[in-house]
């Protein structure tokens, strides 16, 4: 997160990508990965994580919140 507060876009996918191959069933993980790729316009890729956040923990309210703004 504190990646993509910074504006290191590209850094924060790389990041966020190896959390998920060391801990695949992070819903956190996958939503910061798909908030990461809807700033650098891979809106496919952002639902794909998002969705998957939200199947791994069906609550996740951040998850939930971006995928209904990308879904507008």
């Amino acid at each position: 997160r504190a990646l993509l507060v910074k504006g290191e876009v590209e850094e924060a996918v790389g990041s966020l990508r190896r959390a998920i191959q060391l801990a695949p069933d992070d819903a956190n993980a996958h939503a910061e990965l798909g908030k990461a790729l809807s700033y650098r316009g891979d809106y496919a890729g952002a639902l794909r994580e998002l969705e998957r956040a939200v199947a791994i923990e069906p609550g996740h309210r951040e998850a939930q919140g971006y995928l209904r703004e990308l879904r507008r």
